[in-house]
């Protein structure tokens, strides 16, 4: 089958090789709260919040286009004009908590894809994870309207919505609004983790993961698989990404990479509750959150992140415990910077 674009081609794997999850039933409702609560916001931000989903107008479309169009502000024109013409960035309604990338038949077109699901999870988990801390924060929430929030009631909330997920891969439950400033706080964190996750898919591109002939790269002797391998590699790639994109807009003070830390963490946390420990093909999220916290962080601070969660003392990992760091992001971004210019050589 031939393809004309990229987005023909990423539109024909989500309409024939995933299925499509249908939308809460209380949609129309939280939409219509977020609406009254975000209105504004959402409207400055220019996105676009669609009554109805289907399999090709899928949840977050508009978040992933919006991530991908400030990746591709970052881009030399030349290797700018290739992504847009050769990339679609979109999303997939279902439930699977993964995301992926694909190469078309011919070799011409990309299509990545980021499972709504997984958005959903970072997004309500990480917001009631908020609300355990800061019940007072809580605007309202749909199971009690008009009353105040207490931690006993968003500890029992938290629990129902992650039972919820764990068995069906769909985190139902009450819809909670949180206060300024800790719903920016919460969406902060949503935004760096939506762009590891997209820019993971992109390094795999730029590591030549999707080359013909890729399986004949060569097996580092610490890893077991070339799976592992790729997935590592990927992972920072992806935070180095992150970081190049951070830096042209200026310096990235050790405040903010205090709290790039805290989101990535918060990611692999997650990630560790859906995947469990690790399989065949992806190493275990904590130990892939290690490996890149070594190499932009240094080997203090993976050890001081490591004890925390080994000992159930993440109160310890504040800000005024933060190890100096020692990055090696420089060889890395400097990696980037060539395999963003060799992209499309082939």
């Amino acid at each position: 089958m031939e393809f004309n674009t990229a987005k023909e081609y990423a539109h024909y794997v989500k309409t024939y090789l995933h299925e499509y999850g249908a939308e809460p039933d209380d949609l129309e409702l939280r939409l219509k709260a977020l609406k009254e609560r975000y209105g504004n916001r959402v409207a400055e931000a220019g996105i676009v919040l669609p009554k109805i989903f289907t399999p090709l107008n899928t949840a977050y479309q508009e978040v992933v286009k919006q991530i991908a169009n400030e990746f591709y502000q970052t881009l030399p024109e030349p290797v700018r004009q290739q992504f847009a013409k050769r990339f679609y960035f979109t999303t997939i309604d279902n439930r699977t908590t993964n995301a992926s990338i694909s190469r078309s038949p011919d070799g011409r077109f990309y299509g990545v894809f980021i499972f709504s699901a997984l958005i959903t999870a970072l997004h309500r988990l990480g917001k009631l994870e908020l609300a355990v801390l800061f019940p007072e924060e809580v605007f309202s929430c749909s199971r009690f309207p008009g009353e105040s929030a207490t931690r006993e009631k968003m500890v029992e909330i938290y629990a129902e919505v992650h039972s919820h997920f764990l068995e069906t891969k769909i985190p139902l439950g009450p819809q909670v609004l949180l206060n300024e400033p800790l719903n920016s706080q919460h969406m902060f964190k949503l935004d760096i983790q939506e762009k590891l996750i997209l820019f993971h898919e992109v390094a795999h591109f730029l590591n030549g993961d999707l080359k013909f002939g890729a399986n004949e790269q060569y097996l580092a002797p610490q890893f077991p698989n070339q799976s592992y391998q790729r997935e590592h590699l990927a992972d920072v790639i992806a935070f180095g990404l992150l970081l190049r994109q951070l830096k042209l807009s200026g310096p990235v003070t050790r405040e903010y990479r205090y709290l790039m830390l805290m989101c990535l963490i918060n990611l692999h946390q997650i990630q560790h509750e859906i995947q469990g420990i690790e399989t065949a093909d992806y190493p275990h999220p904590l130990n892939r959150m290690g490996v890149v916290i070594d190499k932009f962080y240094g080997h203090a601070t993976e050890e001081w992140v490591g004890e925390a969660l080994l000992n159930n003392r993440t109160h310890e990992l504040a800000y005024e415990n933060f190890p100096e760091i020692e990055s090696g992001e420089e060889n890395i971004l400097s990696y980037i910077e060539q395999q963003l210019v060799r992209a499309f050589d082939d």
